[in-house]
């Protein structure tokens, strides 16, 4: 485990191993095969063994974070227990699953609080073994239910399958970040470099909706967030989250949580 806290830093390490990178304040950028992944505070970024990998930290800004390399072994048995139950033959297990790039936003994963544990100096060894075990399963399984959505995709290799899911969610990050603006099918389909057509089909194949029901979720869950606030009326909250008007906006959010807008705000 490696914990840093730096100001500006550029640095490229050559790693056998499966790690973990997990921002606790500001933002990291990575750069490793042919791409760029940009951490900030509480993403999770997932990188496979055998990458050389560029890490910098740029401007005057602090940057605090945390890199994980797990023992190979570890990471072998703990997704053997995780893809193959204690009764299957063992000649008949599932073979080791294959590690892909993968970058977590902070709603997308639950570990904030282990990786925060691991850090905290006043934490036994023992505490930080379990934790780093723990971890270790919620990224096989995390891993293995990636597997599963783009095992779901109509395209015949692997390698294409592991770079659509990586777009997929590069196109998922996008909804999050702009759904409460105007926003087509035509700009996310730009945002994950696919036609519209290959976006809405693999789309709705890895994640089981389409885009555009993944940008009413987002829209949905933003605007809870401004009713718990109690700051606007309904109506303020419609165009705030980019619904057209109250009526579109409450039908939405019946539909969703069985209950008007306006009960919830009264709730509070």
């Amino acid at each position: 485990m490696v914990y840093s806290d730096l100001f500006c830093f550029e640095n490229e390490i050559t790693s056998n191993l499966l790690s973990l990178k997990y921002t606790i304040y500001g933002k990291e950028e990575f750069h490793f095969s042919n791409k760029s992944y940009s951490v900030p505070k509480g993403s999770l970024l997932v990188t496979p063994p055998q990458q050389k990998i560029e890490g910098e930290v740029k401007g005057n800004r602090r940057t605090q974070a945390v890199c994980v390399f797990f023992d190979q072994q570890l990471i072998a048995e703990a997704n053997r227990s995780i893809v193959n139950p204690l009764d299957i033959d063992h000649e008949k297990a599932v073979e080791d699953q294959d590690f892909i790039p993968l970058l977590l936003r902070e709603n997308e994963h639950r570990l904030h609080d282990a990786f925060l544990q691991i850090v905290n100096p006043v934490n036994q060894m023992e505490l930080n073994s379990e934790v780093l075990l723990d971890l270790g399963m919620t990224i096989c399984s995390q891993q293995s239910q990636v597997q599963k959505q783009y095992n779901q995709l109509h395209a015949v290799r692997l390698v294409t399958k592991q770079e659509i899911i990586q777009r997929l969610f590069r196109a998922k990050h996008f909804i999050e970040d702009a759904c409460m603006d105007t926003i087509d099918l035509e700009s996310i389909a730009e945002s994950a470099f696919l036609s519209k057509f290959h976006l809405l089909r693999y789309f709705k194949e890895a994640f089981g909706i389409t885009p555009h029901q993944y940008v009413i979720h987002c829209r949905l869950e933003k605007a809870v967030d401004l009713i718990v606030n109690q700051r606007f009326s309904i109506g303020e909250i419609a165009t705030k989250v980019g619904f057209a008007d109250s009526p579109t906006f409450s039908k939405a959010f019946k539909k969703k949580y069985g209950y008007n807008p306006s009960m919830k705000l009264r709730n509070f």
